[in-house]
């Protein structure tokens, strides 16, 4: 803080002016900082009785204290990690998780090492688990995946996609069908196909035709039986 203090004072001599200059100074610059230090503690004790105010025995703010837990009213805002067994919103209202840049789930055992997580960003969504499986509210299988296999429990599976489905392996079902109005066809592009069967293979067509056509030999054997036709009007 700078003071300007005139150079001569009436009825003073040049010295008693410095002098009185001197002393002018440092009690002005006193006075400014006490009174910056007055405001300063007067806004501490007007946030301390805030915060006193805000502390109860039931909790602090929004903040309450209850037996196995806490209850947040409000929006909660998480800084760092958030380490938890529950998370529950209120009866009839519905709760969100939002993230800036990514969120992820995880889950650790005994030693704490990480077991299973579940990564989503705005691009993709990754879970890591050694088995993944879903059931509907009755506790019924609809979709296990592990690393050997993969089990669709839903009693119908329908592949909706224009190019079908496409395997690299074999495929185990009782029952292949064509939706209404639509043609069934089972086709390998670079290798062969193969329908096995251990009591039999059915080959029907309830309103239509059957077509086989082959470039080479079209060969029809019978290891334990015969091959018969039959023509029903």
């Amino acid at each position: 803080m700078t003071t300007s203090c005139p150079k001569k004072y009436p009825g003073l001599d040049a010295v008693g002016a410095l002098h009185r200059l001197y002393l002018i100074c440092p009690v002005m610059d006193a006075v400014a900082s006490n009174a910056m230090l007055t405001g300063r503690f007067t806004r501490l004790q007007h946030l301390k009785r805030q915060i006193i105010s805000d502390i109860t025995r039931e909790g602090m703010g929004g903040l309450q204290i209850v037996r196995g837990g806490l209850i947040a009213s409000g929006d909660v805002h998480v800084m760092d990690t958030l380490v938890a067994t529950r998370i529950l919103s209120r009866p009839h209202t519905p709760i969100r998780i939002l993230a800036a840049n990514n969120f992820s789930i995880s889950a650790t055992d005994a030693s704490g090492r990480l077991t299973n997580s579940i990564f989503l960003n705005s691009e993709a969504m990754e879970c890591t688990s050694d088995r993944l499986v879903i059931r509907d509210k009755e506790g019924r299988l609809l979709f296990s995946a592990t690393r050997d296999e993969v089990l669709v429990g839903a009693r119908h599976l329908t592949v909706k996609g224009e190019g079908g489905a496409v395997f690299s392996g074999s495929v185990q079902t009782a029952h292949v069908t064509a939706p209404v109005r639509e043609a069934l066809l089972l086709e390998s592009l670079t290798r062969s196909l193969e329908v096995t069967a251990p009591q039999g293979v059915a080959l029907e067509s309830r309103a239509g035709t059957i077509t086989a056509s082959c470039l080479h030999d079209f060969t029809l054997q019978s290891t334990g039986g015969v091959v018969s036709h039959q023509h029903t009007q």
